[in-house]
């Protein structure tokens, strides 16, 4: 007999409700009914012991699973990060931006980003509205304001630039 765990249940509550309106009484054939109950919950408990314990196991392994791709991951992009920076060394030393090639369009592509220099020194009018848990410099704000000053005007931030890879 396959029942299922709420049908136990409601058999059981049938039992407990039988045996109240006996005022207690035990009847053999209460007995031989809390017998069966009570062996189907038990079957029915383990097997629901088996199959948790089961997606645990499924659970940790994923989860070790997904911390080695993460690890691996990372070393990928940091070869990736150190191949680009070789890259990018190789075609400065040659004075190449650009390589076309039928497979690749290898470029030196400049950028330009607001570095910091001393966060407490921002005047307020530059920092995002405040949020959990501190405001922040608005870099956008910033950058507009650096644009028309002379270079190094201020001690608190600098316009900066960078040169990355991209592959095409």
């Amino acid at each position: 007999m396959d029942k299922k765990l709420y049908d136990i249940e409601q058999d059981m509550l049938a039992i407990f409700s039988e045996l109240e309106e006996n005022d207690g009484e035990i009847t053999p054939e209460l007995e031989e009914k809390l017998q069966i109950t009570r062996e189907e919950l038990q079957e029915k408990l383990v097997n629901y012991a088996k199959f948790i314990r089961g997606k645990e196991l499924e659970i940790e392994l994923r989860e070790k699973e997904i911390e080695r791709l993460s690890k691996r991951n990372s070393a990928d992009e940091k070869t990736i990060e150190f191949l680009k920076e070789r890259m990018r060394f190789s075609m400065n030393q040659f004075n190449q931006d650009k390589i076309e090639t039928p497979l690749f369009k290898i470029k030196i592509a400049k950028s330009s980003f607001v570095d910091i220099l001393d966060e407490t020194l921002v005047p307020s009018d530059y920092m995002n509205t405040p949020v959990m848990p501190k405001a922040s410099p608005d870099k956008t704000k910033i950058k507009k304001y650096l644009e028309n000053l002379p270079e190094n005007a201020t001690s608190w931030a600098k316009i900066s630039t960078r040169e990355k890879v991209n592959i095409k």
